[in-house]
């Protein structure tokens, strides 16, 4: 009897082998390099399958424990039972709520579409909350997370009272999802929904994987349900936070990538100078010359006797809100760079803490083409080379965005050909001494952040909450989810513009990031490097020179077709969403969705105006999960009325936007 449960057993492994090679290959490859490092003896078991008498148990050769102590079957069975279909109910939740006063969306025709996003999707998240019943029971959980598999009997039992569209199975070790893998039959599973793996991933990988999987799925996953079978998945909530808290519709909303193509067509028609850098450019100023990158964490107000020391031996590129301090400290940055789309007089503050703004005569700008009108105007015209923040108003001339002005003024530098990088102030990290962001006395005080210790999940905050990262000088730094942000794309820029012959060194006493080297200044000769001769502007005319060779003024016909055809693309495009909302009445929900998933199709269709389908892609990541959730709810009386209510106001707000584009890209048709 026991040999013909333990024959099958082995049976179904191999069935299921079969399965996870065409379903995820990954993760395939992953089990069968654990096999064999089992059978040549290069790992040791942690973790042993035995059947006792009548069911199946783990044994936990680390702890000397059984993993369930009672049977397996009937405990997996017991704790299926009470599942909750209420949508904040062990649930991770996807937004951040607003609450408007009475008839405040009933006014938003009145507001321009570039007044405040909060504002603009009044009527659609206003109508949501006070449409709602008390009780948000929900008919369907769409996507369904299983934290912890064990032996895996609760996985069949879940999906049979559940019936989700997607179930996605996280086990954080690799062997004991093997083990499941003698016990479970997933192809079976995968018949009544489809079945994504979380298996044996690191916080980083899973992080990923999690972000990929929210993009892909957001329509549905306004409350994103799950069930907690083991704690050892705990490892990956806070990266579920930080992805949840740092989506891009929330860190970006929609009406500032409107605000950043009006100010990029602005700027093109006012024949400012725009960088090329969609060629990864590669000029010799930068490749032949140390490049030294000065940004606001605490390292940079430490080590202000080694800028002084060596301000000659590098080229200086600082970030924007450090110019006070360098200036009062005899150090003029060669290149200066700002992002911030900030129109409110405070982005003049560190300007006007400059006690002579001559002295910046000599240094370049580099600025995103959405920086406010009241910084440019301050700085002579022939000094500023605009890159593009998000969208562009000429063909091919790529664009550069992040989490911050910091590591974008790394991404920028490599891509402009600097080979020989050294960082500083880059911390990404919290000061060890105060807990500060940024240095003491930075100007930025929206970003001058402290930390707060608490974890639980209701309070994360994405400006607080602390993160134990690797460090660079030392193991562990302290650091928050905005900063885990920008040293992931930290490590996306090494990856993708660091060559092969070039290297960058890390001098701060921050977060510690891929591909870069550590280097502590204290423990370092500077004193043979050579010296760049900066005197009587011999600097300042070769990087103009060579910022010229890739950088143009004034509207190409190339540039003119380009926006004549975005044009035309989103005209074609209107059309299209219109037919859906207008021409179309729904009688049922179901038809309803149909429709929402047909206009999110729309997006991916091959139309010129790319800019305009991201912010509407944006618009709808704001808008259209509230939508999802109100008609997912068992109690919602007559949602025939709510649809045709839905569809108007929706339908009102896409067009403000395609409107307003419409006007923008116009300014670009002509020379």
């Amino acid at each position: 009897m026991k040999e013909d449960i333990e024959e099958k057993a082995v049976q179904l492994y191999i069935n299921n082998l079969k399965f996870i090679e065409k379903k995820d290959k990954k993760l395939f490859d992953k089990l069968k390099v654990f096999e064999e490092a089992l059978s040549l003896g290069h790992i040791k078991e942690n973790y042993i399958l035995e059947y006792k008498e009548t069911y199946f148990d783990i044994y936990d050769k680390k702890v000397d424990n059984w993993y369930y102590s009672e049977n397996s079957l009937d405990y997996s069975k017991r704790i299926c039972k009470n599942i909750s279909y209420e949508a904040s109910k062990n649930s991770f939740k996807s937004f951040y709520e607003f609450h408007y006063e009475e008839g405040l969306a009933d006014r938003t025709n009145e507001l321009s579409i570039l007044s405040d996003a909060v504002l603009n999707n009044a009527p659609i998240v206003d109508y949501v909350n006070r449409n709602l019943p008390d009780e948000e029971e929900m008919k369907q959980i769409f996507c369904y997370f299983i934290f912890g598999v064990g032996l895996g009997f609760h996985i069949p039992e879940l999906v049979n009272n559940i019936k989700p569209k997607m179930a996605l199975i996280v086990e954080p070790s690799l062997e004991i999802f093997r083990l499941s893998l003698f016990l479970v039959n997933y192809e079976r599973i995968s018949t009544k929904t489809r079945i994504l793996f979380f298996v044996g991933l690191s916080k980083e990988d899973f992080y990923g994987e999690f972000r990929t999987f929210q993009d892909k799925t957001f329509l549905y996953n306004q409350y994103i349900k799950f069930f907690l079978f083991s704690k050892s998945c705990e490892v990956y909530f806070d990266s579920i936070q930080n992805a949840l808290i740092s989506q891009a519709h929330l860190m970006y909303s929609y009406e500032r990538e409107l605000k950043s193509i009006v100010r990029t067509y602005n700027y093109s028609q006012k024949h400012f100078n725009f960088m090329d850098i969609h060629k990864n450019q590669k000029l010799d100023i930068f490749r032949k010359n140390k490049v030294l990158i000065l940004a606001a964490g605490p390292s940079v107000k430490k080590n202000l006797d080694f800028i002084k020391e060596n301000k000659d031996k590098f080229i200086i590129v600082a970030v924007y809100n450090i110019i006070p301090l360098l200036t009062d400290n005899d150090i003029i940055p060669d290149i200066i760079t700002q992002y911030d789309e900030d129109s409110k007089d405070k982005i003049l503050n560190s300007l006007n803490r400059v006690k002579d703004i001559t002295l910046l005569d000599n240094s370049l700008f580099f600025f995103s083409s959405h920086v406010s009108t009241k910084l440019t105007s301050k700085i002579k015209k022939e000094n500023i080379y605009f890159f593009n923040a998000i969208h562009s108003s000429k063909d091919s001339i790529g664009s550069l965005t992040g989490p911050s002005i910091g590591d974008m003024t790394y991404g920028l530098m490599l891509l402009l050909g600097a080979s020989n990088v050294y960082l500083l102030g880059l911390d990404l990290a919290l000061d060890p001494d105060t807990g500060s962001s940024h240095f003491d006395g930075y100007l930025d005080n929206k970003h001058q952040l402290k930390a707060d210790s608490s974890k639980e999940v209701t309070n994360y905050s994405f400006h607080k909450n602390i993160i134990k990262v690797k460090g660079n000088l030392r193991n562990i730094v302290e650091t928050i989810p905005i900063f885990h942000i920008s040293i992931v794309q930290m490590n996306s820029f090494t990856k993708k513009y660091l060559p092969n012959d070039a290297i960058c060194y890390n001098m701060s006493d921050g977060a510690y990031y891929e591909g870069i080297v550590p280097l502590d200044i204290e423990k370092n000769d500077f004193t043979l490097f050579e010296s760049i001769k900066k005197d009587e502007k011999r600097l300042l005319n070769e990087l103009k020179k060579s910022m010229d060779t890739i950088s143009s003024s004034d509207f190409s016909d190339k540039d003119i077709e380009y926006n004549i055809n975005k044009h035309k693309d989103s005209i074609v495009l209107e059309e299209k969403i219109k037919a859906l909302f207008i021409g179309i009445k729904y009688s049922t929900v179901s038809e309803f969705m149909k429709g929402i998933e047909r206009c999110l199709l729309l997006l991916s269709e091959d139309l010129s105006c790319n800019d305009l389908k991201r912010v509407l892609r944006n618009y709808y990541r704001h808008n259209l999960p509230y939508i999802c959730h109100l008609l997912n709810i068992k109690r919602l009386n007559n949602p025939k009325k709510h649809i045709k209510t839905i569809q108007k106001r929706l339908f009102t707000q896409i067009s403000k936007i395609i409107e307003l584009y419409q006007s923008i890209v116009k300014g670009g048709m002509t020379k």
